[in-house]
């Protein structure tokens, strides 16, 4: 045979493999092989290194897949379980995409098992999707194994890099997946989790209906646990003791009710720390500190200037990662309306850290920079929230993270302008 003829025929065993080969490698990256009925577990194990940080956890992740309340969506509900660690259980529930993109989540949504096990099989812009505020970047490395690479704000802000690598089985579950997590900016660490799956099961419909229901009970009495017990400082710590009770009495399965004990066990330590804030804001309120500032735009800022308006003043710095949480609560739900000026309040030295925030978070009320405002109302925790009456005297204040701080916020300025 002429090495003419050998050439022709290698170019076309080549044209003849190269469309299997390439839907092949495109296959992989569309959906994950949800199933109805499917009962997934999955054993857990992260090690942590750092400056003076050396640890190691090790639990089970169960997971089932139920139809999803929208069309073309699957509910997924996972238990997680941490071992020798009997407060650390964490229940939550969501309607994904076969791809992985979320359509919605509990109220206490934890994306762990979203962003570990099932994260998006498609490259995510933040700007048109993101779960958490992360963007996704995916690449194929082979036929059955994923590079994910996650950013955010918060990331960029605090120097933390997250990259998993993800093993599919040939029916598009994961069969493991490795994520490490590195941070080289305050605290230095790195942590690497492994998930890797155990057993698939079927579960029956019966049970099916009867988790979905008590997940639904379970995540609505936490989420309502958290509003009564952070909105109103613990005064009411024993009507949100009753949420956690009567949901109790209401479930029956282990997995749930392991939730709600493990909440009901740390109770005593959330009340007495929502209890030491509350002795802060207590001190905070009633102040009136006349006040001069510029913000990262060279404007001055008087508080007597605002006389008659309502001040919202956000304490925070760039290595604070509740403050950044925090933040993106204010910025998203806290409602603008006229009369009420927002103003954040930046710790940071350095203009460059404060202005990498207010740009990374696209942020549009002023930020004050380098003033004694904080030293001024005596703040000593961050973040901190203060809304201020149309005279300059702190109304209320908030110190520490909360889920509900827009919720508070809105309802706050609401009292104020009646």
């Amino acid at each position: 045979m002429s090495p003419y003829v050998k050439a022709c025929l290698r170019a076309l065993i080549v044209l003849c493999a190269w469309p299997a080969a390439c839907a092949t490698h495109r296959a992989v990256a569309l959906h994950y092989g949800f199933r109805p009925g499917m009962l997934l577990t999955y054993s857990l194990a992260t090690e942590t290194v750092g400056r003076g940080v050396y640890g190691s956890e090790k639990g089970d992740v169960q997971v089932w897949i139920l139809p999803g309340s929208r069309a073309a969506t699957f509910a997924v509900i996972a238990a997680t379980r941490v071992c020798d660690a009997p407060m650390r259980y964490s229940l939550s529930m969501c309607d994904v995409h076969s791809d992985g993109t979320v359509v919605h989540g509990d109220p206490l949504n934890n994306s762990f098992v979203l962003d570990m096990l099932f994260p998006p099989l498609i490259s995510t812009d933040g700007s048109t999707y993101s779960r958490a505020a992360r963007s996704f970047s995916v690449s194929q490395r082979s036929v059955d194994t994923l590079d994910i690479r996650v950013t955010s704000p918060l990331y960029q802000l605090s120097s933390v890099t997250e990259r998993s690598t993800l093993t599919l089985s040939d029916d598009h579950m994961p069969l493991s997946v490795s994520t490490t997590t590195a941070r080289r900016e305050g605290f230095v660490n790195q942590s690497t989790t492994v998930c890797r799956l155990q057993s698939v099961s079927e579960a029956t419909p019966a049970s099916l209906v009867k988790l979905r229901r008590e997940a639904t009970i379970c995540l609505s009495a936490l989420a309502r646990y958290e509003s009564v017990l952070m909105l109103d400082r613990a005064s009411r710590a024993s009507e949100a003791r009753a949420v956690l009770l009567d949901a109790h009495r209401s479930v029956a399965l282990p997995v749930v009710l392991r939730q709600l004990e493990a909440a009901l066990e740390s109770h005593g330590d959330r009340v007495k720390a929502v209890q030491h804030a509350a002795r802060q804001e207590a001190a905070l309120r009633g102040l009136n500190v006349a006040w001069v500032a510029t913000d990262l735009s060279g404007r001055r800022h008087e508080l007597g200037a605002y006389r008659g308006k309502i001040v919202v003043l956000d304490f925070w710095f760039r290595g604070c990662g509740p403050c950044i949480e925090l933040m993106t609560q204010i910025r998203d739900h806290v409602v603008r309306e006229p009369g009420v000026v927002m103003l954040g309040v930046t710790h940071d030295r350095e203009a460059e850290d404060a202005e990498a925030v207010a740009q990374a978070l696209k942020l549009t009320d002023p930020v004050l920079f380098k003033s004694d405002i904080a030293a001024a109302y005596g703040v000593r925790a961050w973040p901190t929230v203060l809304i201020l009456d149309g005279d300059g005297r702190v109304d209320d204040a908030r110190v520490g993270y909360s889920s509900a701080i827009a919720e508070w916020i809105n309802d706050r300025v609401a009292r104020l302008r009646r």
